[in-house]
């Protein structure tokens, strides 16, 4: 049932921007050869998009049932954390709130809670947020 729902918000995402990525700019440069317009990736992706939601939605039609809860209890726990998350980073910047927010979801959706278990989980939620830190300042040039 969600991925019902999830498809036909994605069906009307990717038309949004298909319809908005026609109104992009076009340049045009003397200088260059073969001049694409700007609009060129963002179509080739929404429209990706485009077809990957339309075939979710005909295979959530296709395995429709109604005895399925339309919402877990863990996901409605990830989804409300994941909102803090968003906050706690106005306030106490990235790196802490990716920490606690990857421990604290990992450790709420482990089964063991073995301090063996407990040990892996703190050295790859450091590693997590150390990767996507090192990809953000660097390679993306986003000062977190």
């Amino acid at each position: 049932m969600l991925s019902f729902f999830i498809s036909i918000f994605l069906l009307i995402l990717s038309v949004f921007g298909l319809f908005l990525s026609t109104k992009l700019p076009f340049f045009d440069d003397p200088k260059v050869l073969f001049v694409m317009k700007s609009s060129f990736y963002p179509m080739i992706i929404f429209s990706g998009l485009l077809l990957s939601s339309f075939i979710l939605l005909i295979k959530s039609i296709l395995k429709f049932s109604k005895d399925k809860p339309l919402f877990k209890k863990e996901m409605l726990f990830i989804l409300l954390f994941l909102i803090l998350y968003v906050v706690a980073l106005v306030y106490i910047k990235f790196i802490p709130s990716t920490l606690l927010f990857s421990f604290i979801s990992g450790y709420y959706l482990l089964k063991d809670r073995s301090k063996k278990t407990l040990i892996k989980l703190a050295i790859v939620c450091v590693s997590i947020t150390f990767v996507l830190y090192i990809l953000f300042v660097e390679f993306f040039n986003i000062p977190l």
